[in-house]
């Protein structure tokens, strides 16, 4: 029988934390990954003992389960601590955060970390990624949690980074990100990384440009199965490699191309594609 579960992100919402625990629950998903508040800047919310009570008596109250903490303060360009040389005062800050997601996970029995890096584009940027991510995969590992890097790099620079920080890193494929970044196909992509290689699987949708590419332009968001991110190919090739595991939608209902749909429909949907894609 098939493992397959379905999340979403919590901050694909306008509003995050129990809030959208509940329209994450009314739309049929089984699970979500949640964002860091703000992490370091905001001196680690979720560390709080009555947060994470609020959050996990929302997600038994609306029937999800919180599967992932996305560390996406990360993500904000002042604040890509792992681009930063390992002894610097961002470095710190960085194993800080990792250390505060982790601790975060362990209490609050959630399965796996995510970071989003990309633009690495020099030699330093690449040494300082690795270095650090080596450190982030043990802390992690000594925590008994899943460390998932989200990233543009090529597959054959994937392939090399995961095997050379070891420790437990997996990757979080975006198969539509794929396409946006130029860096393959996504089947392709998702064949040669294999099982071992891929802890989450994230799929979204969009129209292409006007030229044929995928971009990021928020007026292309398309619900899963109505764009040209080649969904179905993918869904194929993650079936082929074996993997049975959780598939994430990240469907920002906010963006241009959901105007005026509800957001409990449009994630509807998005279930019912996935259901389609991995279940028939």
């Amino acid at each position: 029988m098939s493992g397959y579960k379905f999340g979403t992100y919590d901050f694909c919402y306008p509003v995050i934390g129990p809030a959208a625990f509940e329209l994450a629950g009314a739309a049929g998903y089984d699970g979500v990954c949640i964002c860091d508040l703000g992490g370091a800047k905001r001196n680690f919310p979720l560390l709080q003992k009555r947060i994470q009570e609020m959050y996990l008596e929302a997600a038994r109250q609306y029937g999800v389960t919180i599967q992932g903490y996305q560390l996406l303060q990360m993500n904000h360009p002042k604040q890509r601590y792992e681009h930063f040389s390992p002894g610097s005062p961002e470095g710190e800050l960085g194993r800080l955060s990792v250390s505060m997601a982790a601790e975060i996970c362990a209490a609050m029995k959630i399965p796996f970390v995510k970071i989003e890096t990309t633009g690495m584009f020099d030699g330093d940027d690449k040494r300082n990624v690795l270095e650090n991510y080596k450190v982030y995969a043990r802390i992690c590992e000594d925590a008994g949690i899943r460390l998932l890097i989200e990233t543009d790099m090529t597959l054959t620079r994937l392939c090399d980074f995961l095997d050379s920080v070891g420790h437990g890193l997996r990757a979080c494929v975006d198969t539509s990100d794929i396409l946006r970044y130029g860096t393959g196909d996504p089947a392709r992509v998702i064949t040669s990384l294999g099982r071992e290689r891929i802890g989450l699987v994230q799929m979204k949708d969009s129209r292409m440009n006007r030229y044929g590419y995928i971009t990021a332009r928020s007026d292309l968001a398309a619900p899963l199965g109505q764009g040209d991110s080649r969904l179905e190919e993918a869904a194929r090739a993650v079936r082929d490699i074996g993997y049975d595991g959780w598939i994430f939608a990240k469907s920002v209902v906010y963006l241009d191309g959901f105007a005026g749909q509800d957001y409990i429909a449009l994630g509807k949907s998005d279930v019912a594609a996935l259901r389609r894609a991995y279940l028939s």
